[in-house]
């Protein structure tokens, strides 16, 4: 069980979920209450960023990679190595969009590759509609592309 807790951390909730199902019986699982893992919080992000860099982060920067990662430390790292230490000591702008490294883009890439048919085509289509008042154009082009309501549950079971 040790073992299988230390390798669910780098997991998504659904792996966590089959790996312990497979270790201890689908049946046991039924019932039990969920428990959402959330991203860490804001004062972990400047010192996580301030111990892999050595240098200052400034708190609107740790807030923004914060907003922008969900507080994931595999996003953080990859994207605040990426950033020069003026610009994590917010004496530089931070660039739009932020820049990914190639963990994180594979991480990514695998995790849309997995996804069926509908659901990259509903991520597609959501990734067009960027704005959060585009809601109406993402839900009408998901329904002329044949991607809803299929797309969406398999976005949410992938966690995105």
């Amino acid at each position: 069980m040790v073992a299988l807790t230390r390798s669910s951390r780098r997991r998504t909730r659904a792996g966590v979920v089959a790996a312990l199902a497979g270790a201890i019986g689908v049946a046991a699982l039924a019932g039990l209450p969920e428990l959402p893992v959330t991203g860490r919080p804001e004062p972990f992000v400047a010192e996580l960023l301030r111990a892999r860099t050595g240098g200052p982060v400034d708190g609107s920067v740790a807030s923004r990679l914060l907003s922008a990662t969900g507080g994931s430390p595999l996003a953080l790292v990859e994207i605040g190595g990426l950033l020069s230490e003026r610009q994590l000591a917010g004496h530089e702008e931070l660039p739009e969009p932020l820049p990914i490294g190639r963990r994180l883009e594979a991480h990514l890439d695998d995790l849309v590759g997995s996804l069926p048919e509908a659901g990259r085509r509903l991520l597609l289509v959501a990734a067009a509609g960027s704005a959060p008042a585009d809601h109406r154009f993402v839900a009408a082009a998901a329904a002329r592309l044949a991607c809803w309501p299929e797309g969406l549950e398999s976005l949410e079971r992938a966690s995105l």
